[in-house]
């Protein structure tokens, strides 16, 4: 029998699935169950940013409470940069918090829901081998020299201030490092006998206080660019190649060129690698894609899912209401 609890899934790539009849957040509730039988993980493509949001509260709430399972099912939001293109904004720190996490994430997903927008679908995105090979991880008893970490922390894009409060933040007071890593749901503080790391513990950034301990903490690259030495290198060759102007009068090139951030750089993200990926390349095999809501606005874009769906995994699609029948 297929109901809201037992949804049907495309058995291969050659198919899929068309589901009809739920109504309000019984959506849902079909597609936790939906991820929980699949095989691989669930890939939520919603028609905008505030779809993303509320399927993303929606669906936190169903995973966290499925029968039969010790552990919640992740899900994890790719959200959209927020910003337009080109403008001098960069998005705010929560999101390339949340981004940066998905991607790290993806490749060894077995089971779980990605929730993403059509127009985030779009988006070119880092290689994979610059998200893990700029990923570090932090355990009880590793040696760390504190003053090699705070150059290796400024170089993935993490920000110096005296009191930490918002992703990618870090402060060093004598031998105490605080951070909030990116992709990670608390800051942490990182007490150091000598170089080595004697305990961690997460602290709470209102209070400055900390409380629980902890064994190992993983940090993630503070943006999906690199501003190190070789990263500056091949962004100012790039952009000499494809703009022609007076670099000295380039606000931009000059901040890059100085080991700045500057507002609005990753939308320049082609120059700073030799290709970039897409996220149906951060997605296992076994993936199985769900469209959902109003995507024929999107025109051809709608297709391109279609074909990179097949090319990663299973497809369902649905109409504008999302119907799933309740008996058959």
């Amino acid at each position: 029998m297929t109901t809201i609890y037992n949804p049907p899934l495309p058995q291969d790539t050659h198919f899929a699935s068309h589901w009809q009849q739920t109504f309000g957040c019984a959506t849902s509730l079909a597609l936790a169950n939906a991820a929980a039988n699949s095989e691989g993980p669930l890939l939520l493509i919603c028609q905008d940013n505030e779809s993303v949001e509320q399927f993303k509260r929606e669906l936190r709430y169903f995973c966290g409470k499925l029968p039969n399972r010790a552990n919640p099912l992740q899900v994890f939001s790719f959200p959209d940069w927020e910003t337009l293109p080109y403008d001098n904004f960069s998005p705010h720190q929560d999101i390339v918090s949340d981004r940066l996490s998905a991607l790290y994430h993806l490749p060894d997903l077995q089971q779980g829901i990605l929730v993403t927008s059509i127009g985030s679908l779009m988006h070119k995105l880092p290689p994979k081998k610059y998200i893990h090979g700029n990923s570090l991880d932090l355990a009880v008893g590793q040696q760390l020299s504190i003053q090699t970490m705070r150059s290796q922390l400024v170089d993935a894009g993490y920000q110096a201030v005296d009191s930490v409060f918002e992703h990618g933040e870090f402060a060093v007071r004598g031998s105490i490092l605080d951070i909030f890593p990116m992709g990670s749901r608390f800051p942490y503080r990182i007490d150091l006998l000598d170089d080595e790391i004697e305990t961690l513990r997460i602290f709470n950034p209102e209070t400055q206080r900390s409380d629980q301990r902890i064994e190992q903490i993983q940090l993630l690259p503070g943006r999906e660019y690199p501003l190190d030495a070789r990263g500056i290198t091949a962004f100012r060759s790039n952009f000499r190649e494809r703009f022609d102007v007076d670099l000295r009068q380039c606000p931009l090139y000059q901040d890059v060129s100085d080991g700045i951030s500057s507002p609005g750089l990753e939308y320049y993200l082609a120059l700073f690698y030799e290709r970039l990926d897409s996220l149906f390349d951060f997605l296992p095999a076994n993936t199985t894609c769900c469209k959902i809501g109003d995507l024929a606005g999107a025109g051809q874009i709608s297709g391109r899912i279609s074909s990179g769906a097949t090319r990663t995994g299973r497809l369902i699609t649905t109409g504008r209401s999302c119907r799933l029948p309740t008996s058959s």
